[in-house]
């Protein structure tokens, strides 16, 4: 009898265990089943605002292109405004050459100042 009660009371003990594992098993599972949720909503967040990321990177690349198309346009206006000043600036130059040249000849033909 006596082994009878040890051998029901073993069983019973058994039956404990087995059932607080497969309690702690589906904790486990609950547990895992919870963050693998929580982490699949970060996840889609986070996709979202890497996708939103994206699109304004590129705009902001669309816009520098723009930009960077505009400032070689300046720059080449620059270019042409400069090389015109250049050619203005020397045909000026010619001319009060010239002019320099026409005032020492007229002040070698005229005759000296009489007082």
């Amino acid at each position: 009898m006596l082994t009878a009660a040890l051998a029901g009371y073993g069983g019973w003990v058994l039956s404990q265990r087995i059932t607080d594992q497969s309690v702690t098993v589906r904790d486990i599972d609950a547990k895992y089943a919870a963050t693998t949720k929580d982490l699949t909503a970060k996840l889609a967040v986070t996709q979202d605002t890497l996708t939103q990321a994206q699109a304004q990177i590129a705009r902001q690349q669309d816009l520098i292109v723009k930009q960077q198309d505009q400032l070689n346009r300046l720059i080449a206006t620059t270019n042409e405004n400069t090389k015109a000043i250049t050619a203005e600036k020397q045909a000026r130059a010619q001319e009060t050459t010239v002019l320099r040249g026409r005032v020492r000849d007229l002040e070698k033909n005229e005759p000296a100042p009489t007082r």
